[in-house]
């Protein structure tokens, strides 16, 4: 929840031991509007240990386990549910020089990234009869699209039935009425701008999802329905859903 905390243990493995006392640094992401960069929500400046391990005396091969409480910033509850994207790296404050991370095989990298955890507003609200259940697993409660200039806004509010333990892809196709395919428009993703996916949704919570369909100017003209509903990225197979006029695809007139 924005404006709480993000607990947080980082596992260092010391190669070798450091000729001075190192100091590192961890920056916590959280989504923008969906093509802006992302907005740091929590950062941390510290010594090993807070000053109590340096690496200067780390034994090589030795696991360090390292514990923080990050305060989230005082950010919108609409920002949330994401999944916390980290940035971590390394200083030598004796020469202000950033240590540049490599990999195992002592490749460059440009910088050391990883996901985990989650922050979720919360907003649970009574929900009525969902418009439809997917694989009995996912309970979609409200969908709407509005016609922008270039693209349609396909506004949509999810629910996780049960603990999904899996990454779905939410598909979202544009089609002419009666039709599945081909799809003239799509506007696929993960969920939330790729920061929700689904494998991290809590089952009972309730949010607010969006995707956009392009259109060009000779889409405007016609009448057509979306398609919407989630597939596995491995194989594209797709959820079965009910109740639909088709088995794998919930049906949204826009009006």
């Amino acid at each position: 929840m924005p404006g709480e905390t993000l607990n947080l243990t980082l596992y260092w493995l010391p190669e070798a031991r450091t000729a001075r006392p190192l100091s590192f640094y961890v920056q916590v992401f959280g989504p923008a509007f969906p093509g802006d960069a992302p907005i740091e929500v929590a950062k941390l400046d510290s010594y090993p240990g807070r000053g109590l391990l340096r690496s200067d005396t780390w034994a090589p091969g030795t696991l360090y386990a390292d514990t923080y409480r990050l305060r989230l910033a005082s950010l919108p509850p609409a920002m949330a549910p994401f999944v916390p994207r980290l940035k971590i790296g390394w200083r030598d404050n004796a020469t202000d020089a950033e240590i540049l991370p490599t990999t195992q095989a002592g490749a460059p990298l440009e910088a050391v990234i990883l996901q985990g955890g989650a922050v979720i507003a919360d907003r649970t609200q009574q929900q009525n009869e969902p418009l439809a259940i997917f694989s009995g697993a996912i309970a979609l409660h409200q969908a709407e699209v509005r016609r922008g200039d270039d693209a349609l806004e396909v506004r949509l509010r999810w629910e996780a039935l049960v603990d999904l333990q899996e990454d779905f892809t939410v598909f979202v196709h544009l089609v002419e009425p009666g039709t599945t395919a081909p799809a003239l428009a799509t506007g696929d993703g993960v969920p939330r701008w790729g920061w929700w996916p689904t494998h991290a949704w809590v089952p009972g919570h309730v949010f607010e999802d969006l995707y956009f369909v392009p259109v060009t100017d000779a889409l405007r003209q016609g009448s057509y329905e979306i398609l919407l509903g989630f597939y596995r990225p491995a194989d594209f197979t797709r959820l079965p859903v009910q109740p639909s006029p088709y088995p794998d695809s919930y049906l949204l007139h826009i009006r």
